[in-house]
């Protein structure tokens, strides 16, 4: 049995990015005994994969301990400057695995496990999944019902307006908007996953929106965290180490992105949704934002463009039975109705909401019609329940607003 040392010291975001990486490690010594040397409060996100567990260390002492391992290997993203290549017939005492070509257009993760194949470690690249333990998921059942949040019933977001790197941090003035349109058109209920219970963005957003609609989730073990965001719809925020948490337990992510490439960091998964301004004449990337005074890629980004990546998500990914909260609806008095070559263009002109109806409007002018006709919803439901598809599309456009 050999002794294998990894280190990966990074931030939240940067340590599920690698999940796929060290999944190949792990399985390619299965019979060895690993130890992972990451922050202790990263130890529940990875101890899956580890039989110990060291503090630690800079890249420098790092090497000092390569006469307790058969193997010493370090993640990054960047490989040291006189880096050997790696050799597929014998791995060395210290291995070092990065990124070995950034000008290769692809994401991060995938980029981590080619350096773990340089190596001849073979195997499937799998999307970053995180594994919950029992324990966690009851700490995060009663936090739920001690604030008296119910996920079966109702559209549950979360919501995370900060960032590690604060250049990165979208509007928090717009966040607000978006939390109030949530509550407005949908009974959201809003989590914001905090470090502490005292942050001033958390709590900032939380006094501008009505009692008991927001909740701050502070101070808990990154476990935790996941438990509970597992049990939500829908996860909004920046380039952020909550949102890669957020797609590794499957839930759907809008990810707002500034200065950072979407191709290489956006949250994994199938129900990724990024909003981003591409028509920004901006280089991007650290360097650049650290020196740009003013974020043009994020002042740029408005709350409805915004919204309509969380309309997106909604349809696409979200229960079907928890989108339509409101039972009292009525026909914008600001729709405007156009035949076009593409089919029938329906615009509310005061939100600027639009969408095209290329097939079934016979039954979208019906649907509208009884509508108009009753002021109320409750009856076209109960007599026609195979529309409420249909207005739930109507709705999130805003072609049906409360009444």
């Amino acid at each position: 049995m050999k002794n294998i040392l990894i280190r990966r010291v990074d931030n939240l975001g940067d340590m599920i990015l690698m999940m796929p990486a060290l999944k190949l490690l792990r399985y390619h010594f299965k019979n060895d005994k690993i130890t992972l040397m990451v922050k202790p409060e990263h130890r529940v996100l990875v101890k899956q994969y580890a039989d110990n567990f060291l503090s630690p260390l800079s890249v420098e002492d790092f090497k000092t301990l390569s006469s307790f391992y058969h193997h010493c290997i370090n993640i990054e993203y960047s490989l040291p400057v006189n880096n050997k290549p790696p050799s597929k017939k014998k791995l060395s005492k210290i291995i070092h695995i990065g990124t070995l070509d950034w000008q290769i257009q692809k994401h991060i993760s995938r980029h981590l496990t080619d350096g773990v194949k340089a190596y001849g470690i073979n195997g499937r690249y799998q999307k970053p999944q995180l594994i919950i333990d029992k324990v966690a998921q009851q700490e995060a059942f009663c936090w739920l019902k001690e604030n008296k949040i119910y996920t079966r019933a109702n559209l549950i977001v979360s919501l995370d307006p900060n960032c590690g790197f604060e250049k990165k941090s979208w509007l928090l003035s717009r966040f607000i908007e978006v939390c109030k349109y949530l509550i407005s058109d949908f009974n959201a209920t809003i989590i914001i996953p905090a470090a502490s219970a005292s942050d001033p963005k958390a709590i900032k957003i939380k006094n501008s929106l009505p009692i008991n609609k927001c909740f701050i989730l502070g101070g808990k073990h990154l476990d935790v965290v996941a438990a509970v965001l597992r049990k939500c719809d829908l996860h909004i925020g920046n380039d952020s180490g909550i949102g890669h948490l957020a797609a590794a337990v499957n839930i759907p992510t809008v990810t707002i992105f500034g200065p950072t490439d979407p191709l290489l960091w956006k949250p994994s998964g199938k129900k990724s949704v990024v909003i981003v301004k591409p028509e920004i004449n901006c280089q991007g990337g650290y360097e650049h934002a650290i020196k740009c005074k003013v974020q043009k890629c994020l002042l740029s980004i408005k709350t409805k463009e915004v919204i309509d990546g969380i309309l997106f998500c909604l349809t696409k990914f979200v229960n079907q039975e928890k989108l339509f909260s409101l039972t009292d609806l009525k026909v914008s008095d600001h729709l405007f109705i156009k035949k076009s070559s593409k089919g029938y263009v329906l615009r509310n002109n005061a939100t600027q909401h639009s969408c095209i109806v290329k097939n079934g409007w016979r039954n979208v002018k019906k649907v509208l019609s009884s509508i108009s006709e009753t002021n109320n919803i409750k009856s076209l439901l109960q007599n026609q329940p195979h529309q409420k598809p249909l207005i739930d599309m109507l709705m999130m456009h805003r072609v049906l607003e409360p009444s």
